[in-house]
Formats: C-alpha cells, sequence, structure tokens
C-alpha cells in the first residue's frame, strides 16, 4: 500500500509540473502579447499624432 502511495505521488507530482510548466508558459507569452500590442498601438498612435501633426 505504502508503495503505491508513493508511486501515485510520485505521478502526481509529475503530471502537475507538466501541468503547471505550459500554464505558465501561456501567461508568461500572453504577458509578452500584451505589452507587444501596448507598444505597437502606442507606436501607431504617435505616428498618426505626428502625422496629424505635419498635415495640420
Amino acid at each position: 500500500m505504502g508503495r503505491l502511495r508513493s508511486t501515485l505521488d510520485f505521478f502526481f507530482f509529475k503530471f502537475r509540473g507538466l501541468v503547471i510548466f505550459p500554464v505558465v508558459l501561456l501567461f508568461l507569452a500572453l504577458k509578452d502579447i500584451q505589452v507587444a500590442y501596448w507598444e505597437i498601438n502606442s507606436i501607431c498612435r504617435t505616428k498618426s499624432f505626428y502625422q496629424v501633426d505635419t498635415l495640420a
């Protein structure tokens, strides 16, 4: 019984690691995408602002 329990704990630990790893990666990727989106958005805003400024 103790051996089975340790085996289950081992598999649960491995499985938990396999689940947490992609979730963390996905979270970091989403953060990077959000930062990149904000940077692109601000660049586009400043560009259009400058274009309007030069037209006026």
